[in-house]
């Protein structure tokens, strides 16, 4: 087990890890929420070194779509419903600074149509990193929470498989209660309240934190700021 799930995670950390991850695009402007609504077609390329690790990515994404209860069926690369695609990066044999981990990821009125990640096969001791970290911004945790102990800091890098934290985070974005395409000023709040009940935090815990929280409230706006 990572130590990562034996943090206590509080309730502020939460909703600042979920403002910061599910509410920005890329540590950038503030977005509506996303996700996936419909079921997702995992399609893993046959060559270049994948067929090694595509164990490893079904695992991660079937273990983040459980938590999302999303269904997932795995299909041919070449199959027309592929919605959610790994390929190896164009510089992946013995070349670690020519090759790349990332994922580009597309949505329409708050719901997840398409993602493609691109695993860096030539630094063997990150792949599970890249997996699990590309895997979470494939199911629209489409920013960062550097600030969390998540997958999805770049300043947790011992990390390599999602935290407490993530799971929360993931759990959050896809509650029935909080829909697709919710404004940010309003997911904020909304998310809190979520991740109150499910923290088992107190009534005047969840008032401290969530009542009137708005993207200023959850570091959002002054991170903004900052970064111009």
């Amino acid at each position: 087990m990572d130590s990562a799930e034996e943090e206590r995670v509080t309730l502020e950390q939460a909703a600042s890890a979920f403002d910061a991850a599910a509410l920005r695009i890329n540590d950038g402007r503030p977005a509506r929420t996303a996700r996936w609504t419909d079921r997702i077609y995992l399609a893993i390329a046959g060559y270049s070194g994948m067929r090694s690790v595509a164990p490893e990515i079904e695992a991660a994404v079937r273990e983040v779509a459980r938590t999302a209860r999303v269904p997932v069926e795995r299909v041919a690369f070449s199959d027309d419903r592929a919605n959610m695609l790994f390929r190896p990066s164009a510089g992946d044999v013995g070349n670690v600074s020519g090759s790349s981990c990332r994922a580009a990821v597309s949505w329409t009125e708050g719901a997840m149509r398409r993602a493609e990640i691109t695993v860096n096969l030539a630094n063997e001791s990150r792949i599970t990193r890249c997996i699990n970290h590309e895997t979470m911004h494939a199911f629209g945790l489409r920013s960062h929470a550097h600030a969390a102990l998540s997958v999805l800091s770049y300043s947790q890098t011992q990390l390599t498989r999602p935290s407490k934290i993530d799971h929360l985070m993931i759990e959050t974005l896809y509650d029935a209660r909080l829909h697709p395409g919710t404004e940010p000023v309003v997911a904020t709040r909304l998310a809190c309240a979520i991740m109150a009940e499910k923290l088992g935090a107190s009534a005047a815990e969840k008032a401290r934190h969530c009542e009137g929280r708005d993207l200023r409230a959850g570091g959002l706006l002054s991170s903004l700021r900052d970064r111009q």
